[in-house]
């Protein structure tokens, strides 16, 4: 795995060492400071919905041009924390008309990692084509970071645990008051599915996160075999809405594999073995994922 220097910009990387973010991404909102759920608003104020969507249709002048892909406009939306689920659930419910697929890109600070990012990298265009995805090995991928994790004691095992916190969002949380963010950035990105916006945002390639192809296979498999969907792609966090995650301890093992394979700190950082995390992902309408 390449190790690429990041800017002392990626501020999640100072708060890590203060407060371990790990274990509270793989457990939901079970933050140490506050095991309540934080209050979120579920219903939005139909003037503002109507300002930024009339007819199925992007009200353009009501957001801010984030940069250009390929000659597309991508956009951004600044929205109350409270709401920002609320807004997704929205825009993802117009996508078919729309054509901009939404992503929660976390606190104004957190967006600005991703500009960083994308500034940063210099990644070769054919790694970024969504038509080159289909084609993918990424079943040979995942084999090569088996051998590659085995090098460095293989699969963490444990034991099935009795109880695990119930999974949630934590994008709209800032995690050392457990408070909602003020504000929660809203990117929109005009893609035909919502697994290819790590193609666009150009995301990972660093340290162990993979790279963009990578990300878009994986989330373009998961799409299909659990309904799962992109929702939240902060400098450190990626969150999956998951409409048919796995019913038994079985298939929550095979997923929890691929998950480690695809994303190893939220084991070793977090849950410590599989079996605790494959006991997370069980019937879990939430997926988290965490970078260091």
């Amino acid at each position: 795995m390449v190790i690429r220097p990041r800017s002392l910009g990626r501020v999640c990387v100072v708060v890590a060492s203060i407060v371990p973010l790990a274990p509270f991404l793989t457990t939901g909102c079970a933050l140490p400071f506050d095991s309540k759920t934080p209050v979120r608003t579920h219903a939005l104020e139909l003037g503002r919905v109507a300002a930024v969507v009339a007819d199925g249709r992007l009200q353009l002048g009501e957001l801010e041009p984030w940069f250009d892909s390929g000659g597309q406009l991508v956009y951004r939306l600044e929205v109350p924390g409270a709401e920002a689920l609320a807004w997704w659930r929205f825009l993802r419910s117009q996508f078919e008309t729309t054509g901009y697929w939404p992503i929660l890109l976390g606190a104004p600070a957190d967006a600005a990692i991703i500009d960083e990012m994308r500034a940063f990298d210099d990644i070769d265009p054919s790694d970024l084509d969504p038509r080159a995805v289909s084609a993918f090995d990424l079943a040979g991928w995942r084999s090569r970071a088996a051998a590659e994790y085995s090098e460095w004691g293989g699969e963490p095992r444990g034991i099935w645990p009795a109880r695990v916190a119930e999974s949630d969002f934590v994008v709209d949380v800032d995690i050392l008051s457990g408070r909602l963010h003020p504000t929660v950035v809203v990117g929109l990105v005009p893609v035909d599915e919502g697994w290819q916006v790590p193609l666009v945002l150009r995301y990972g390639g660093w340290n162990a996160c993979p790279p963009a192809m990578v990300h878009a296979a994986t989330l373009r498999d998961w799409q299909h075999r659990f309904g799962a969907e992109l929702v939240t792609m902060t400098g450190e966090i990626v969150e999956l809405q998951v409409d048919d995650p796995p019913r038994n301890r079985e298939a929550a093992m095979a997923l929890a594999r691929e998950q480690f394979l695809y994303c190893g700190d939220i084991v070793w950082q977090g849950t410590d073995d599989l079996e605790t995390l494959a006991a997370t992902v069980l019937e879990a309408p939430v997926w988290n994922f965490w970078w260091d």
